[in-house]
């Protein structure tokens, strides 16, 4: 295993398996989306800046509530902590396709610049393929979508 595959494979352990605390979203449309190889995915990952947890949390929640409103091809925009590392932040996100990441960055700069001193470092985004997996209603939402045309023509 790589070092990049490494890193990409704890990030998702860390992300999915140690959290302690998550702030977010994940839309009920992900699962009908009828082509998964569209999706963008990905991980970013920052560093809280030393007695801010509280001032991040509440960025975090601020951010997350914009970006659910504004963004509707923001299809999962999830921050988790570490358990053994509470000022580690690992955000998981999925965007129904590149023009949905288009729309969502000039966003996220512009909250990001309200931010300011809350982290310390830059944001490390990885962006990840999918392998397998199930996004749980997925299969019922593609066959329900399936008989809904059928039922049209």
């Amino acid at each position: 295993m790589t070092k990049s595959q490494t890193t990409r494979r704890g990030a998702i352990l860390g992300a999915a398996g140690v959290a302690a605390a998550s702030i977010g979203f994940v839309r009920p449309a992900m699962a009908a989306v009828q082509d998964q190889k569209k999706l963008v995915t990905l991980i970013a990952t920052l560093q809280i800046a030393d007695g801010k947890a509280d001032a991040a949390k509440k960025y975090f929640r601020l951010l997350t509530e914009a970006v659910e409103k504004n963004e509707p091809g923001t299809l999962a925009y999830v921050a988790h902590t570490y358990r053994d590392d509470p000022g580690k932040v690992i955000f998981f996100e999925v965007y129904n396709g590149q023009d949905a990441l288009k729309k969502h960055k000039p966003g996220a700069y512009d909250l990001g610049m309200s931010a300011e001193g809350l982290f310390d470092g830059k944001v490390k985004v990885e962006f990840l393929e999918r392998i397998t997996g199930y996004i749980r209603g997925e299969e019922e939402s593609l066959k329900k979508q399936k008989k809904d045309a059928q039922a049209d023509n």
